[in-house]
């Protein structure tokens, strides 16, 4: 049992290793992956290996406990109830939809951990909820394929956009593709999908499209995302008007450095946000550069 005198030892010893082993127990617990996959799954089914185990295999290497799938089979095989060959099958028939399910599944686990315990970090800007998006393409793999072994290009076995929460420092989700040499625009549809009001989406300038921009907004959310120079289109609907003016601001001035260049790039920003300032600091023109 797990109140035995060997955990209480390794509980006095190395309290952190063990708090570490039970959090992540908790949360690939095998009982709700197998559920989640049971949801999720379209085309793969459940016979001699269970999801939770390629999980639980999968969990070693990436740990970097086991060099290998292999290596951690062998470690394993008694309690597999399977052959390498099976648990091969097995991984390369995983369905991508399964896949982001487990992310968001041990992500939502993860949380109600870190709320409880108060380690979450503070909004980096209060009353919206950041999401970092970011793109990764895996790595070339190895010439194991004989139409390989004569190039010294990899094949790219896919791509993943990962949405990091800044608050949690959680992956709370990913959009997979299988096509390691599209674009990552083309999968910015299904990020929309998950676009919810008060979300502040924060990406490089890849992701500047007329689209996901406009789409954010329509959804309620807001953006920093730097401006593409060919890739964001707009009309203006009617004629600018004013619409009043503000008595003052505040100037931050670098002792004994030239501000000029920082107040005419002030002036840039303000412009592209369609507010016109006479003069900022000791600017009257903003960058033509911007």
């Amino acid at each position: 049992m797990i109140l035995s005198d060997v955990f209480e030892r390794f509980s006095q010893d190395a309290p952190l290793s063990v708090m570490a082993q039970g959090v992540m127990e908790n949360a690939l617990n095998p009982q709700i992956l197998d559920q989640r996959f049971d949801d999720v799954a379209q085309r793969q089914f459940t016979n001699k290996i269970l999801f939770s185990t390629t999980v639980d295999l999968m969990s070693v290497v990436v740990c970097r406990i086991r060099p290998s799938i292999h290596a951690a089979f062998q470690a394993r095989a008694e309690t597999v109830g399977a052959t390498i060959d099976a648990v091969y099958d097995k991984l390369d028939g995983t369905e991508t939809a399964v896949s982001a399910a487990l992310v968001r599944t041990v992500a939502a686990r993860l949380t109600r951990v870190i709320d409880a315990m108060g380690g979450g970090r503070a909004e980096w800007l209060p009353g919206y909820r950041a999401r970092l998006l970011d793109g990764n393409h895996l790595p070339g793999s190895e010439h194991r394929l004989k139409e390989l072994r004569t190039t010294r290009a990899g094949a790219l076995p896919g791509q993943a956009l990962v949405v990091l929460d800044p608050r949690l420092m959680l992956a709370t989700d990913v959009i997979l593709c299988e096509d390691g040499h599209a674009q990552e625009r083309s999968l910015l549809g299904r990020v929309l999908e998950r676009v919810t009001a008060q979300d502040l989406w924060v990406a490089d300038r890849n992701f500047c499209t007329t689209e996901f921009l406009f789409g954010i907004a329509g959804r309620h959310g807001s953006f920093i995302i730097r401006q593409h120079a060919s890739t964001l289109h707009w009309e203006f609907v009617g004629k600018r008007r004013a619409c009043g003016r503000i008595d003052t601001g505040k100037v931050l001035d670098y002792r004994d450095k030239p501000n000029r260049q920082m107040c005419r790039l002030f002036l840039s920003m303000m412009d592209k946000m369609n507010l016109h300032l006479d003069k900022f600091g000791d600017a009257v023109e903003p960058l033509t550069e911007v």
